[in-house]
């Protein structure tokens, strides 16, 4: 080398000068950045599932997506892990993978898979892992003067609010920040005895209560007994009632036909005594000279009959008066 720099000294030269020429424009035209954008071939698929144990979440969310993510192509390992409410399924590519297209791909996966998730579970969402995610600046911040409740209000009122107006910033995140709260811790002899008079005041509620249900259950029981007596007694009552009415005009008129036929036979009787009175009277007296009656004569036998036996003369009467008359 020595040797070559020594016959060759111009060329060297030329070299040496091309060097500190690529090293002044590497100076001032290559920028500086601490955290350079490079593409990780990492997607992670997160699907909640509200109120779901992380069980349920692995059975009915996580293998499902675990089964369906894992048979895309360029996928090199699959990682899944099940938490209370929500899954979390992280795909690893390889490495000359092309992340847009792999996005693509899982989201018609997911898309497929949506029909076979639970109704409660939420849409999955698709994550891509990058360098931006990262925070790239972390800041401290102190006040002379300020507790840590106030310099805690401080960092939310006027830190906070300055930085995430910086062009660039997408996000700021605080850690380490007080907020006051207030803790309850209730006497739990005195919850335990409050409990226990509650108790006793609503067994002994609840067995009055007890008590005047069963009697008014027996009351219950008692007028219905009374009703079912007087359903009796006025079922008993109205049915002798209406055949003692139906006795009674039964009675009422046997005894009017008895007096009609009695009437019928004192009718009879005495046409029977009247006409063996004229009968005697005939049988009796001498026997005039007399001509055969006239028509007169016949009729007036005949009323005297019909007003012994209390009857109108009609045709009958009048042949038996003829028929005494001729005797």
């Amino acid at each position: 080398m020595e040797k070559f720099s020594v016959k060759k000294p111009f060329t060297v030269l030329v070299g040496l000068i091309m060097v500190i020429a690529l090293g002044l424009v590497s100076v001032t035209r290559i920028t500086s950045d601490l955290l350079p954008a490079f593409s990780l071939p990492y997607l992670m698929v997160i699907a909640p599932y509200p109120g779901a144990s992380p069980e349920r979440v692995a059975s009915t969310v996580t293998q499902p997506m675990e089964n369906a993510l894992g048979t895309i192509n360029g996928v090199k390992n699959v990682l899944s892990n099940s938490y209370e409410n929500y899954g979390l399924v992280q795909l690893e590519f390889e490495s000359e993978t092309n992340m847009d297209s792999a996005m693509v791909k899982v989201s018609s996966a997911i898309d497929q898979l949506s029909g076979s998730l639970p109704d409660a579970a939420g849409t999955p969402t698709i994550m891509e892992i990058s360098m931006d995610m990262l925070a790239t600046m972390y800041v401290a911040v102190s006040h002379e003067g300020y507790d840590i409740y106030e310099l805690s209000d401080f960092v939310r009122r006027d830190i906070v609010p300055a930085l995430e107006r910086q062009d660039g910033v997408a996000s700021v995140t605080t850690v380490g920040l007080v907020e006051k709260s207030v803790q309850v811790e209730l006497n739990q002899k005195k919850i335990d005895e409050l409990n226990t008079r509650i108790l006793e005041e609503t067994d002994g509620t609840l067995a009055k209560a007890r008590d005047q249900l069963d009697r008014a259950e027996e009351a219950v029981r008692r007028i219905r007994k009374l009703l079912d007596e007087q359903e009796d007694s006025f079922g008993e009552t109205l049915s002798g009632a209406v055949f003692g009415q139906v006795d009674g005009a039964a009675v009422q008129a046997t005894n009017a036909l008895i007096d009609q036929a009695n009437q019928v036979i004192d009718r009879i009787n005495a046409l029977n005594e009247a006409a063996a009175a004229l009968y005697n009277e005939a049988v009796n007296a001498p026997a005039p000279e007399l001509s055969a009656p006239d028509a007169a004569t016949l009729e007036a036998a005949a009323a005297q009959l019909a007003a012994q036996a209390g009857t109108t003369p009609d045709a009958a009467a009048l042949e038996a008066a003829r028929q005494q008359l001729e005797q």
